[in-house]
């Protein structure tokens, strides 16, 4: 509130992106994250271990996403 009273708000806004009141990301929807791209959401992939050069796959957690599979939106965010 005090950043308010001291009219310093529109300072800490300058700078940052503005939308139109309406209008909605053409990526997520307004929604701000999307499916990983790595993973298609799953939070999973498979590796092959080579080193071990058994070929046997892995599974292990996608380092990209967060823990629901989600990314944040790279067109508005």
């Amino acid at each position: 509130m005090r950043i308010v009273e001291e009219g310093n708000f529109g300072d800490l806004l300058q700078g940052l992106p503005k939308m139109k009141a309406g209008s909605v990301c053409e990526g997520c929807g307004g929604v701000r994250f999307m499916p990983c791209f790595t993973c298609n959401g799953s939070c999973k992939m498979v590796k092959e271990d080579v080193e071990q050069n058994e070929g046997r796959a892995v599974v292990v957690r996608c380092t990209e996403c967060n823990e629901n599979g989600l990314v944040l939106c790279p067109i508005c965010c």
